[in-house]
């Protein structure tokens, strides 16, 4: 990663530290994986965002999963000075598909049948 970010790999690691630490009111690192309690201001801004028990489609997903990422950025950017952002952007793109895979439960829904829209006919 260090040569996509332009940064020594130890500038990289300490930046990477600084962001969880950021994140996460308590975490543990293990084998390049990390776990914690999020703190409050990134809970909201993950479920001010989501959608629960309703039907979307893949674009209307991906623009939450944008819409997150790009908060989370600009909230860590106005809150934690000297983080490259490149670095920021790549790891908030990460954290975010993490924690969808790990914390959600996607499923296919049946489109409805419209009597108005001639390609279910």
């Amino acid at each position: 990663m260090s040569d996509e970010v332009n940064l020594p790999e130890s500038m990289i690691e300490r930046q990477l530290n600084r962001i969880q630490e950021h994140l996460f009111s308590d975490y543990t690192t293990d084998n390049e994986s990390y776990q914690g309690t999020l703190k409050p201001e990134v809970q909201k801004i993950i479920f001010d965002n989501l959608k629960f028990n309703e039907p979307l489609d893949e674009e209307a997903f991906m623009v939450i999963l944008s819409t997150i990422v790009k908060e989370l950025v600009d909230w860590v950017e106005s809150t934690l000075d000297g983080i490259n952002e490149k670095l920021l952007r790549r790891f908030m793109l990460d954290f975010v598909h993490q924690f969808v895979s790990n914390n959600l439960t996607l499923a296919p829904v049946s489109t409805p049948f419209s009597a108005h829209d001639f390609s279910y006919v």
